[in-house]
């Protein structure tokens, strides 16, 4: 699947991947680039939830400026655009089997049947299958909801892929002062845990 519908695509057919990864950018994706989301989580100095001291502002930027040019977030955005292509295409090719392959995926993805079918009924009337990748130009969709569980599945699935964190995957301790302190880069191998080995168990061998 890496190979037929992410790197030959890729070479041959940019302009049906650009409009893959123009449809993941809607989906929260593909942003490493303005939002640092990966680098923050790998260096341990994101907070959210506080504005910092000068000291620690600077420290902020000197990451964002030093990550542009080691090149980590244009890497993770190459990644993430492949993953988003090979993802829509699981997930469309899931929805319009209609129940036949990857209902355990959908169902990870927080996608039933029910919605599986509206998803496959949008794509049907408004997506295209360009060469082998699924757009689903989610822009033209009349169903919003469907818009919101497709795009949030296809924002869950990379994000599993190309592993970024968020709150709940860490311990509540971990977001303690004293956590901080013991868990300091440690973070990212606890959403890794959840993220890569818990969700790949349910899946079949080849998968894992």
């Amino acid at each position: 699947r890496y190979m037929s519908q992410g790197i030959a695509p890729l070479m041959t057919n940019m302009s049906a991947i650009k409009l893959s990864v123009k449809e993941a950018k809607l989906a929260g994706q593909v942003t490493e680039r303005v939002l640092q989301n990966r680098m923050m989580s790998l260096g341990e100095i994101g907070d959210p939830y506080r504005n910092g001291t000068a000291v620690e502002r600077w420290l902020t930027n000197g990451s964002r400026l030093g990550s542009k040019w080691n090149g980590l977030v244009y890497w993770t955005d190459g990644m993430k655009a492949i993953s988003s292509v090979l993802s829509q295409n699981r997930i469309v090719e899931a929805a319009l089997s209609n129940g036949a392959k990857d209902t355990r995926l959908l169902a990870y993805l927080g996608i039933d049947g029910d919605m599986a079918n509206r998803v496959a009924k949008q794509f049907a009337e408004h997506g295209d299958d360009l060469d082998g990748v699924k757009v689903a130009n989610t822009e033209k969709w009349t169903d919003p909801e469907a818009v919101r569980a497709y795009r949030a599945a296809v924002s869950k699935d990379v994000d599993s892929i190309i592993v970024t964190k968020s709150v709940g995957d860490v311990p509540l301790f971990a977001n303690t002062p004293t956590g901080k302190l013991i868990l300091q880069f440690r973070n990212y191998t606890f959403a890794a845990h959840q993220r890569i080995t818990l969700r790949a168990m349910q899946e079949d061998k080849a998968q894992f």
